[in-house]
């Protein structure tokens, strides 16, 4: 709706399922994105020097999706993301 408005609109499929992703994304297009190469083109690419403990969240890839509306790509990685984000505090509080 807000695209019809005029206004640029982002799109952020952070949940693990990618249900945004497959919604906005032709199935012939979702095999870039998720392809042998890597998570590079989703939102994993963004977190992953978080995880990795090098540096902060990193700027996401934004995909067009539509006239006027980007998609950060979902990843199915996100539910082992989730795990492991949710472990460190606690674990922070041991050292």
């Amino acid at each position: 709706m807000y695209a019809d408005l005029g206004l640029t609109v982002v799109a952020a499929d952070l949940d693990p399922q990618a249900n945004l992703t497959s919604i906005f994304l032709e199935e012939h297009r979702l095999e870039y994105p998720w392809g042998d190469d890597g998570p590079e083109q989703t939102v994993s690419a963004a977190l992953q020097p978080l995880l990795d403990g090098t540096g902060d969240i990193g700027s996401p890839h934004i995909k067009d999706a539509a006239p006027s509306i980007g998609l950060i790509v979902g990843n199915l990685a996100l539910s082992a993301t989730e795990d492991h984000l949710s472990s460190q505090w606690p674990d922070s509080l041991d050292r």
